[in-house]
């Protein structure tokens, strides 16, 4: 991979996976808030969705949660593109980033990177938030694959 090819990928995959977020992740997120509810076994299995789109301030920084969103779907967006174009799926990419998402984001994001930015870690009792978890972000991955396909990441 040249120079030029590493920096296009890495600013596409910053990008995108920012709009993902914000497409996918997020739109999801508001349709499960407004929606889920209609569905009591999904209620029942994994509780209420929260809000979405929330421009409330988080600590550690005080920016607004979307904004954060926004900045850590970016981050995902630059490896999720690397990680299509370096094992060069193919026609597999779309399950890759689903795949990704809803295991290898919400198993990091469930660990590590709350103590990372200062955030409590998810107790992994808590059964239906971590399903949620899962849900929106195999919504995320999958979105982040589908916005990168016209850029000709793929190898």
């Amino acid at each position: 991979m040249s120079k030029s090819t590493g920096s296009k990928i890495w600013f596409i995959g910053f990008i995108v996976g920012a709009l993902a977020m914000m497409a996918f992740h997020q739109a999801f997120l508001h349709v499960l808030h407004h929606h889920a509810h209609k569905l009591p076994m999904l209620t029942d299995a994994v509780g209420r969705f929260p809000m979405a789109f929330d421009f409330r301030p988080v600590p550690p920084y005080g920016l607004p949660m979307l904004a954060l969103l926004g900045l850590w779907g970016g981050v995902w967006g630059v490896i999720i593109a690397v990680l299509v174009r370096i094992t060069r799926v193919g026609n597999f990419d779309l399950p890759l980033g689903l795949l990704f998402g809803g295991i290898a984001i919400t198993a990091a994001e469930t660990t590590a990177l709350p103590g990372l930015i200062g955030l409590p870690v998810l107790n992994s009792a808590n059964e239906p938030a971590l399903i949620r978890a899962v849900i929106l972000n195999a919504s995320f991955g999958f979105g982040t694959v589908f916005l990168l396909r016209p850029f000709a990441v793929r190898g």
